[in-house]
């Protein structure tokens, strides 16, 4: 059998933790959750109509070959 390092082994451990050594010892802490971030970075949006510009951009489809 294999041996492994203790800290090998922790940083594989797949039940949500991030490992974290160091000379002065070993910090686990949480994974980060997905999309945790996400609610601060849409309420950091610039708040208005982000559409604007996009509908003023004009291109050879849109003026020869789009019916509406």
């Amino acid at each position: 059998m294999k041996s492994q390092s203790p800290a090998l082994a922790i940083a594989s451990w797949p039940y949500g933790l991030t490992v974290e050594l160091s000379s002065s010892g070993v910090l686990l802490k949480p994974k980060p959750k997905p999309r945790q971030s996400w609610a601060k970075a849409f309420r950091s949006v610039a708040v208005g109509d982000e559409t604007a510009e996009l509908r003023e951009v004009k291109n050879k489809f849109d003026a020869e070959e789009w019916k509406w």
